[in-house]
This record gives C-alpha cells, sequence and structure tokens, in this order.
C-alpha cells in the first residue's frame, strides 16, 4: 500500500511531501520553501525525491546514479557533487545532517520525519529566466560527457568545453546548461560569440542580453556591478575568435561577482586560473574489424547518430547487416566528428551509403546541405573549417598546410623537416605544432615513447586543398620526400639490430606518406626523379610490412620511368636496386617464374659495371635463389664459380 501511495504522490502534481520548513512537489519536481522555489537542479532534485520516497531506509549508490542518470555510466563523484548541492539548499552540513544521513560506501538515507498531504499548491515564483538555444532532439552518445560537466560546474566556476569544428560543443554545453538551470535563482544567459566581428564588444553584447540600461561608461563595470550579487551561470558559446575578450570577461566576473559560474565553448581552452578544462571526445565507434551486425553497430553512438538522420531525412532508409560494415566505415573516415556524420547521413538519399563510401574523397564538396536553420558555418563541413583556419595566424595557417603532406601518423621531427622552409625559423615548429593542438586542429597521442601527431581527416582534406591554391604542393612533397628518404636510409640498417615489434613502430606509420608521395610524384604536376629515389628507399618498408605486391607494382612503375641510356650513367645505382628488388617481389609473387631471374641477372649486370662488390654478391644470391626455387639447379651450381670483380 506503501508503494501505491509513493507512486500516486509522484504522479499527482497536487501531492506534496513535507519535513521541515519545505515542500516537495515530486508530480512538478519542484522544491520550496516559504512559498518560494528553491533552485536545485534536476538530477539533485531527482535525488531528493528518491530518498524520499523511501524515508528511513538506505537508498544506495546505484541506485541513486540510476535514478538520477538513467543509461548512463557516470563517476560516483558526480553523486556527491549533487548530494553537496542537496545539503547546500537544505541548509545543512556534514558534520549536522538533519534531512540526508550518508552511509559510508554504501548509499544515502533521509531521517528527517516527513508528511505527505494533497492541496492546492500556493501560487509560486516562474522559474528563473534562460535564453538558452531551444534542441528539438536530445543530444546522442553524450550522457557521459554530459554527466562528468554536469559534476565540474559544480566543483569549478569556470568550465570550457574543447573541441574541434563540428564535434558538438554547443549541443553538449546548452544541454548541461539546461540540466543545471533550476540551480541558479537567477538563471542562466547564454552569449553566441560566433557573430561578434570586434572583441571589444563582447562586454556590451552581455550586457544588452542581460537587460541593462544604456551604457554610458564602461560596460565591464555595469556587468560587474549588476552580477556581484546575483547566482547564474553565463554560457559563453564558440570563444575561439575572441578568446583574450572572453578570458579577460570570464575572470573580471568570476573575481568580482562570487555567484557567477561560467560554462565556455571553444576549439581552445581559456587559460585562465581555476579553469576546468574538458576535451569532447569524438563520438564512439565500433573498433577495427569485420563481423558487426546491425545490432553491434547500434550500440555505438556515431552509428545510431548517421542511422537516426539518415531515417529522420526523408529517405526510405533500412539499417541490417549488410549496412553494418559501409555505415561504420564512413564514421571512422569521418573521425567520429559529429557535424560531418549528419551532413553524410543527409546525403543518403543522394548517393546511398555506398555512394558515400566511394565518394569521401572528395568530402568537402560532398558533407553540404545541414540544417537551413543551423549557423552558416555548420551547413557545410568547409564551412566549418574555413571557420577555424581563419582564427589562426600567418604562421599558423602556412605550418597547417605543410602537415597536410601527412597521411597519418608524424612525429616533431618530421613536421619540423617538412615545415622547415614554410615558418620563419625552425625553432618556431614546436610552438606552432603545440598552437594546433591547443586549438583542436590537430590531435596528439602522448602514450608512446614520443608523441605523435595526426590530422584529422577532415582538416586533412581541408589544407590540403589550401595548400593547392597557394601553389605550395611541390615544395612541401619534395621536403616530405627527402625526409622520407633520410629516414628510410637508417631503416634497412636496423632489421638486424631491432626487434619487429620495435622496427615497425619506428618505420610502419611511413608507408602513408610513402604513398602520397609516389602518387604525386608519377601524376602530370609531379618529379618522377623524386619518385624513382624514394622507391629505392621504401623498399625495406614494404618488406617488413608484407606488401609484396605494392612493392613490385611501385617498382615496376619506377622502371618505367628510366630511360635506357640512364641504366649506365648516374642512376645506375638507383636502377640496380629497383632490378633487385623486383626480382625479390617477382620470386614471391609469380613463385620463381623466368622474370625472377632476368631481374637479378641485370641487377648483377650493373653492380658488375659499377665495380660493387657487395652488391654483385647480393645479385648473385638472389639468382642463385630463384634458379633453385625454379629447379634449375645445374645452372644455380655454376654460380657458385662466379668470380666478383
Amino acid at each position: 500500500m506503501e508503494g501505491k501511495a509513493l507512486l500516486n504522490a509522484t504522479a499527482a502534481p497536487n501531492l506534496a511531501t513535507s519535513f521541515g520548513e519545505f515542500r516537495l512537489y515530486p508530480g512538478r519536481h519542484l522544491l520550496v520553501k516559504d512559498q518560494e522555489p528553491v533552485a536545485v537542479g534536476s538530477r539533485a532534485l531527482e535525488i531528493l525525491i528518491a530518498l524520499t520516497e523511501r524515508p528511513g531506509e538506505l537508498v544506495t549508490k546505484d541506485e541513486l546514479i540510476s535514478r538520477a542518470w538513467p543509461n548512463t555510466i557516470v563517476e560516483e563523484s558526480n553523486l556527491r557533487a549533487q548530494i553537496a548541492v542537496l545539503r547546500k539548499a537544505l541548509g545543512e552540513d556534514q558534520s549536522a545532517a538533519r534531512y540526508i544521513a550518508a552511509v559510508p560506501s554504501r548509499g544515502y538515507r533521509f531521517i528527517a520525519p516527513l508528511s505527505r498531504s494533497e492541496g492546492k499548491i500556493h501560487p509560486v515564483e516562474e522559474a528563473a529566466p534562460n535564453n538558452l538555444p531551444k534542441q528539438l532532439t536530445r543530444p546522442i552518445g553524450r550522457e557521459e560527457a554530459i554527466g562528468i560537466l554536469e559534476g565540474r560546474i559544480q566543483r569549478f566556476r569556470l568550465v570550457t568545453v574543447v573541441g574541434p569544428g563540428g564535434i558538438g560543443k554547443t549541443t553538449v554545453g546548452v544541454r548541461v546548461a539546461e540540466e543545471l538551470s533550476s540551480s541558479y535563482q537567477h538563471g542562466v544567459c547564454f552569449v553566441d560569440l560566433a557573430p561578434l566581428s570586434h572583441p571589444s564588444s563582447l562586454p556590451s553584447v552581455l550586457a544588452s542580453l542581460l537587460r541593462l540600461p544604456e551604457i554610458t561608461g564602461d560596460p565591464i563595470s555595469l556587468v560587474s556591478a549588476h552580477l556581484r550579487d546575483k547566482h547564474m551561470l553565463l554560457v559563453f558559446d564558440s570563444c575561439e575568435l575572441v578568446l583574450d575578450a572572453a578570458a579577460r570577461l570570464a575572470e573580471t566576473l568570476l573575481r568580482e561577482a562570487p555567484g557567477i559560474s561560467v560554462l565556455a565553448t571553444s576549439r581552445e581552452a581559456l587559460r585562465v586560473e581555476g579553469e576546468s578544462v574538458y576535451r569532447l571526445p569524438p563520438l564512439d565507434m565500433p573498433p577495427l574489424g569485420a563481423g558487426l551486425t546491425a545490432a553491434d553497430a547500434l550500440a555505438f553512438p556515431a552509428i545510431r547518430l548517421f542511422v537516426d538522420r539518415a531515417t529522420s531525412s526523408g529517405s526510405e532508409y533500412a539499417f541490417d547487416d549488410d549496412e553494418a560494415p559501409i555505415v561504420t566505415h564512413i564514421c571512422r573516415q569521418l573521425d567520429g566528428i559529429a557535424l560531418a556524420i549528419e551532413l553524410a547521413a543527409g546525403r543518403v538519399e543522394a548517393f546511398g551509403t555506398r555512394g558515400i563510401a566511394e565518394l569521401l574523397n572528395d568530402r568537402l564538396r560532398l558533407l553540404t546541405g545541414g540544417r537551413r536553420t543551423a549557423l552558416p558555418r555548420h551547413q557545410t563541413l568547409a564551412a566549418m573549417i574555413d571557420w577555424s583556419y581563419g582564427a589562426l595566424s600567418t604562421e599558423e595557417q602556412t605550418m597547417l598546410r605543410a602537415l597536410a603532406a601527412f597521411a597519418g601518423e608524424f612525429s616533431r621531427e618530421a613536421a619540423a623537416a617538412v615545415a622547415f622552409d614554410s615558418v620563419a625559423n625552425e625553432r618556431d615548429v614546436p610552438v606552432q605544432l603545440a598552437q594546433l593542438v591547443a586549438k583542436s586542429l590537430l590531435a596528439v597521442d602522448t602514450h608512446g615513447k614520443a608523441a605523435r601527431y595526426r590530422l584529422l581527416d577532415t582538416t586533412r582534406a581541408f589544407a590540403l586543398s589550401k595548400l593547392q591554391e597557394e601553389g605550395e604542393v611541390g615544395p612541401v612533397v619534395h621536403r616530405l620526400a627527402k625526409y622520407l628518404c633520410d629516414t628510410l636510409e637508417h631503416s634497412h640498417e636496423e632489421i638486424e639490430t631491432l626487434s619487429s615489434e620495435e622496427w615497425l613502430y619506428k618505420y610502419g606509420t611511413h608507408i602513408n606518406k610513402v604513398r602520397y608521395v609516389l602518387d604525386w610524384a608519377y601524376s602530370d604536376d609531379g618529379d618522377t626523379e623524386m619518385g624513382i629515389v624514394l622507391t629505392v628507399a621504401a623498399v625495406p618498408l614494404w618488406y617488413q610490412l608484407s606488401l609484396v605486391d605494392e612493392c613490385l607494382a611501385c617498382v615496376q612503375r619506377a622502371l618505367l620511368g628510366v630511360d635506357p641510356g640512364e641504366r649506365r650513367d648516374g642512376r645506375a645505382r638507383q636502377v640496380m636496386h629497383l632490378y633487385r628488388a623486383l626480382g625479390l617481389a617477382q620470386a614471391f609473387k609469380v613463385g620463381f617464374a623466368p622474370q625472377a631471374p632476368a631481374a637479378f641477372a641485370k641487377a648483377l649486370e650493373i653492380a658488375e659495371h659499377l665495380g660493387d662488390i657487395d652488391a654483385q654478391a647480393e645479385a648473385l644470391w638472389g639468382l642463385w635463389v630463384a634458379q633453385v626455387g625454379m629447379g634449375e639447379y645445374w645452372p644455380a651450381a655454376g654460380l657458385s664459380d662466379t668470380r666478383l670483380s
């Protein structure tokens, strides 16, 4: 009977639970003291309702977390933070609990006498005002981030959500502010900084949003004075283009108005004292590997977002087991960036998922057509990244364009080698790298022995287009080719001294850079000689990665670029190495067909012309192995009498 009564109390808006000076209306999610609403967040209020439903009983931590954060995994510290908010609202402290008692390591009890009654609710003040943008759909896959940020804003007065463009910072920030709005007596003020053309206008814009009288003096002083006795949350959205002004204003208000909290979104941190920075991660995606069913894939937020947007766009799209690997590939190519995934899903009706996967090489033109009501910079992928690019200094833009030559991960040394001629001083390179990381344009992995950097695929596509526009492709690719040749020259020596795992960690990530340079070298605007040199240097890399087919194709392409007359002049040594690599590749690929001995014979001929004893020995060994493999034992035996000269 008691359980049924509690259920009715929760459902009916005119039923109240009274304790001390407070009346709790579970049906309206409202706590009142002396006819005035108590500012407390929705999660804290849900915890209070759960405790008062079972007065005197232990309610475990897991039960309370499940109640306040349904279907979400959050840290236990979030629960402690909400309990602290409740105790503050109820006017008690842990040393003399009147309402909520902690049971160490287990949970909490509501210990005060209470009564339940039904009657007319006394009029109360309207909810505190806010001007937050209305979100018509709930964020997908951001429950954990929202929970973490709610906990952070209870412990820190300034929290900044940082991440690259389109990752969902504004969406998450607005949702957090919505959840916390009832905790602030004087409401929430949302300030969109993106349209500001002059940073100095920020204080005046905030004053206008706060509906202050006409400004005649210093707007910062006026705003500070107005907020000094207020309990309010300020949301500074898109701070990146007015970063210094936003940082100064936030720091001033936090110092002058002790009841103010600031939730900021930006592509880089404000770097203000007391700031807590939360880097919003990409949406979770399935791990690499095959065999995902549709049900398996939908457990990951990136897939759910794509499917949700594709099915809501008016197309007759159906997500099934055959679609799961294709959509996973698309989301992975888009780095889990929410905006890019939404734009791609919006193209399903026109191209289908297979068409989108094929067209992703031209993703900047493919990913257009966002919501008409979205900000202009969020309606196409190129506009979104251009917004970030425009905020960079000239040196940072030059550096970003140079880094576009890297397909995959790269080191600080590699960045310096490629960007050296593009920046004022070689010593500036670490500074520029740090700036691009801070501005969320460059991802960094610091878990290994040395930091590894990577441009997101969407950012790299944009930077490559800018590199082409500036006519810088040739010089940058030449510097990259020289760096790869110098680096891979040492790789051959270390095959015997390093373990396979160590060698691949050190050199394996260069394979995508080699492919990029070779594709350009043999293009209409390329440099065939550069392609030949790099092909020779990359042979050990292909073999250590077991890419024999790729090695064979690249070596054959390089040999086609060599004129017959060049085989005995300055390029002879490179040609010799190419024929030896050709023989090895043909032996592995074709299975000791006649092509392999012919290639080794060519290498031997050139080695003899050069008088290179070591090269002659290597070519003879290859020729011997090929002939033995073909069953030509007598010719192979005859090679033992060959004199090296």
